[in-house]
């Protein structure tokens, strides 16, 4: 009898003990599972399952909400680096236009200085920026000499800055353009018939 009774305990005690055993582990594994299921997917909105509401549903409990976390701080990092992508995007095309636009400024300067017309820029009040290489060599003005300390109406004789004043610069303001028959000084002084073409460049109000 003794003998049965010993047999009952131990076999009571093993079903009991496999019992407790997939009670406890099965929960753990099925954590370990996700967890290894996040790590190979990188998805951070999977979930574990609770199963119970003991120790082991708490620790599934901490587990979801550090999912939460990880899941909300791994979506504003993907924000943020999409963001940064636009930016970068944005700034290479930036650079990208303003190499184009300086490639073609840099062309155009090469034109206006190896054509011997002369070319001249100046503001509206006539005080000019820029005079090309042909420029400094009919009117006698050397290379590195500062050119806006003299006006454009005293490159022509006084008969022909009257003319400019009261005709040729309205027109080419009000039309945007003028060309015609005028003189200029040249480098020893005497006057040089050339023909001109004046290019009224306004602003976007118009000015």
């Amino acid at each position: 009898i003794f003998a049965l009774v010993l047999a009952a305990s131990l076999l009571l005690a093993f079903l009991l003990s496999g019992q407790f055993l997939r009670f406890v582990t099965n929960p753990i594994l099925s954590l370990a599972g996700t967890a290894r299921t996040i790590a190979e997917h990188h998805d951070y909105s999977v979930r574990a399952t609770k199963v119970c509401g003991d120790e082991v549903g708490g620790l599934t409990d901490a587990f979801n909400r550090m999912l939460t976390q990880i899941q909300s701080q791994d979506s504003a990092l993907q924000t943020a680096q999409h963001e940064l992508q636009e930016q970068v995007s944005a700034l290479q095309h930036e650079i990208g236009e303003r190499k184009r636009a300086e490639a073609e400024q840099a062309r155009l300067t090469a034109i206006l200085e190896a054509t011997p017309d002369i070319v001249m820029s100046a503001n509206r009040n006539g005080v000019p920026f820029y005079l090309n290489r042909a420029g400094h060599e009919i009117l006698g003005v050397a290379q590195d000499r500062d050119i806006s300390g003299r006006k454009t109406l005293y490159l022509h004789p006084e008969w022909a800055r009257a003319i400019i004043m009261k005709e040729t610069l309205p027109e080419a303001i009000r039309q945007g353009s003028w060309a015609g028959e005028t003189t200029i000084f040249g480098r020893d002084g005497k006057e040089i018939p050339v023909s001109q073409v004046l290019i009224a460049h306004k602003n976007s109000e118009g000015e």
